[in-house]
């Protein structure tokens, strides 16, 4: 019985490719749209390796970022030690804060030298020769 349905599956799939309206004729002779499905075919291919390249470099790009990360909460590195060391970070202001007071002492030392009378003519021609 099944030999006989196997048989008769073939004979009718065999009429189809005969049948010139068919899709299956189409399908085997119209060179064209065999041309079509093949070119179709191949960009598939295309787009499926562009995408795997793609979700391979998304993952490469997702470990390096992971990387990152760890070693900015490590406090055995410069990145770390600024972003999470608390001592650090107020070190880091109280040394900003002496700069900035220094440069003003610096600057009134600087106001004061040039009204000193043992400056005051250096001064004087300095102002000139850049006038």
């Amino acid at each position: 019985a099944r030999g006989k349905q196997s048989i008769a599956n073939i004979q009718d799939f065999t009429a189809r490719i005969d049948t010139k309206t068919s899709s299956v004729n189409k399908l085997f002779a119209d060179t064209v749209l065999y041309d079509s499905i093949k070119s179709a075919v191949t960009e598939l291919k295309s787009t499926i390796e562009k995408a795997n390249d793609f979700a391979n470099n998304i993952n490469v790009f997702s470990k390096n970022l992971s990387t990152a990360s760890d070693k900015l909460s490590d406090t055995t590195n410069t990145a770390g030690i600024l972003l999470n060391d608390k001592q650090t970070a107020e070190d880091i202001q109280t040394t900003i804060q002496n700069l900035k007071a220094a440069s003003k002492k610096l600057d009134e030392d600087l106001e004061a030298l040039q009204h000193n009378f043992l400056l005051k003519g250096y001064f004087r021609k300095k102002n000139k020769t850049q006038q």
